[in-house]
């Protein structure tokens, strides 16, 4: 820190060439943003880029040391906060909505793109790589996802649904998403998305329905962590609200893209499967430096699962979010 201002430095290990080339491409994406006209309606949700050295990769950004991320506030919950983050999730469905609709060709980000195609099956089919460097907790889990043959096709068949249709996050999960709150020089809280490293061409669907599934997430958490009978209202109050907070996001998206009927429900019947696939992801990731499997993690694979198995259903009863008529 200096003069009051934060700093924050990314540098990537020497020997990592695939973090070294996200580093830079990263860097290469907020020189984009910073000088094309089309990012001036959201250019304010980037972290500032102040510098990047090409020789060494290091990436100097913005730091606001006054702000936490989603997940940390949602890791605080209070009742009170809901009403915020009803409000907060609608305007970043309004914010992404925007982002989605900037119109840039493959050609134009050539020398950016993360060639990014999210291996949505890549559980049902490891790799020799990933076989040789999963925790043994992970091992475990690709057993179990595995054994449930309906799921593993599921995925397979997700596969094949990727739709190029705009400019995409990537990896949109709540720790990359900060909340800077109101202050005497700021009325209303700030949003900002940090760690731009797998921008690129792809399926809007995959920002939405990462969105879905850290909300999802804050209630399977809270399942692990409470299963006594006694506990069971609670969970359903949590439920409910991240139903509250899926719509008001889904809702202030869907209007900002102007989008309804036929195309509004294909849209979100394409993000509900994908936050199937997101809630594996996030069970696998949970588990990367564990032995033995979590309550979360089999409970991530099994709403995923379940959800997979009746799609709608898991639209209306579980995301709480209807279909338009």
């Amino acid at each position: 820190m200096k003069n009051g201002q934060a700093y924050l430095l990314k540098q990537p290990y020497l020997y990592d060439a695939s973090y070294l080339e996200s580093v830079t491409r990263e860097a290469m994406f907020y020189e984009l943003v910073k000088f094309d006209a089309r990012f001036s309606d959201v250019r304010h949700i980037f972290p500032n880029s102040l510098d990047f050295d090409s020789q060494r990769k290091i990436l100097i950004l913005d730091y606001t040391v006054e702000g936490k991320s989603l997940w940390q506030q949602l890791s605080q919950y209070r009742p009170m906060l809901i009403f915020n983050l009803i409000e907060e999730m609608q305007e970043i469905g309004k914010l992404l909505a925007t982002f989605h609709s900037i119109v840039v060709s493959s050609n134009e980000i050539s020398n950016i793109s993360s060639k990014l195609h999210r291996s949505i099956s890549q559980f049902t089919q490891p790799q020799p790589q990933i076989l040789s460097q999963i925790s043994a907790a992970n091992f475990q889990l690709l057993k179990i996802i595995q054994q449930q043959s309906g799921l593993c096709t599921s995925l397979e068949q997700l596969q094949s649904e990727w739709q190029v249709q705009s400019f995409i996050h990537g990896d949109l999960r709540f720790d990359n998403i900060v909340i800077i709150p109101k202050n005497q020089d700021r009325n209303s809280s700030q949003i900002k998305i940090v760690d731009w490293e797998f921008a690129d061409l792809g399926d809007p669907a995959w920002d939405i329905a990462t969105v879905f599934q850290e909300l999802l997430s804050c209630w399977i958490y809270g399942l692990s962590d409470r299963q006594a009978p006694e506990d069971a209202s609670a969970n359903e109050q949590i439920l409910k609200e991240m139903q509250a907070a899926m719509r008001s996001f889904w809702y202030g998206y869907r209007r900002m893209r102007l989008i309804s009927g036929i195309e509004a429900n294909k849209l979100l019947r394409r993000s509900v499967r994908y936050c199937a696939s997101r809630l594996v992801h996030a069970a696998y990731e949970s588990l990367q430096y564990s032995f033995q499997l979590s309550y979360a993690a089999i409970y991530h694979v099994q709403v995923g699962a379940n959800i997979l198995r009746d799609q709608d259903s898991g639209s209306v009863h579980l995301l709480g979010i209807p279909f338009s008529v």
